[in-house]
């Protein structure tokens, strides 16, 4: 009873549902209003859903599935053509007016409805299947959090490769002021006698680095107002107690901002390439 009771009900939405909707087009008594034809096809697709519903629960899939599909193919056929006469009726088609174009369109919306409640519901995911979509997003998850890090890492290398690159920069433009107030200090730190080794006019600083006090252990640190260039260079001998001369490494803390020289070192030696 219950299953007869849905079939009737689908039954009598679908027939308001086409009633109302032949309605627009062509006007039919009492669906006069477009707003009395709208809550005429809500109710009858309200009630063909619950008709379709209870066909759903009561009929078994086994003896649903086989109306499904053929009726599915048959509610896409009718509606296409359907739509196609309602913008132009087509004779050849047996839909040569409006109104018989707006009974099928009503028709084929119903039937999608109870095509929809005769397909079978799709069957619940297996173990196997559960495991395999729990290792994809986990693999996703892994993936996805690999290429942030990789990213990072990439930030980070272009980061300190921007920083190395104004350093150098930074470190060439006072360069020169450096080596006129480095010079004498460096001088100074000789016991004896010195003398420098790169000739008249060239530089004696090779390489310089930045340091920031307040970060002592970066390499390349931001450069800001703490920041000191460390300048260094090996183009100078001092004379040791039995008078001969050793080449040595020099270095001089620089502070570009206030253009003093901090602290000057030396000892035997050369750079290292």
């Amino acid at each position: 009873m219950t299953t007869l009771a849905g079939i009737v009900m689908a039954l009598a939405g679908l027939g308001i549902v086409i009633a109302a909707s032949v309605s627009f087009v062509y006007p039919l008594p009492g669906l006069t209003t477009n707003r009395g034809r709208g809550w005429t096809v809500a109710v009858g697709y309200f009630v063909l859903l619950w008709g379709s519903a209870v066909i759903q629960q009561t009929v078994p899939e086994d003896l649903r599935e086989p109306f499904a599909g053929p009726i599915a193919f048959v509610v896409i056929g009718m509606f296409v053509l359907s739509v196609i006469a309602l913008i132009r009726p087509s004779p050849n088609l047996w839909l040569p007016t409006r109104k018989r174009a707006g009974y099928m369109c009503g028709l084929s919306l119903g039937l999608m409805v109870v095509a929809g409640a005769l397909l079978p519901e799709p069957p619940p995911p297996t173990p196997e299947e559960l495991a395999a979509m729990a290792a994809k997003e986990k693999r996703e998850a892994e993936e996805a959090e690999a290429r942030r890090k990789a990213e990072e890492r990439e930030r980070a290398v272009q980061e300190v490769e921007e920083r190395r690159e104004a350093i150098l920069e930074w470190g060439e433009d006072h360069i020169i002021a450096a080596k006129v107030r480095c010079e004498d200090h460096i001088e100074q730190l000789a016991q004896y006698d010195f003398e420098w080794t790169q000739g008249w006019g060239k530089p004696i600083f090779s390489r310089w680095i930045a340091h920031d006090p307040e970060n002592p252990s970066q390499m390349f640190p931001p450069i800001t107002e703490s920041t000191i260039l460390v300048y260094s260079g090996d183009k100078i001998r001092f004379q040791n107690g039995f008078g001969a001369f050793r080449n040595h490494t020099y270095e001089c803390q620089y502070n570009p901002e206030s253009k003093t020289v901090i602290r000057v070192s030396a000892s035997p030696g050369r750079l290292t390439q």
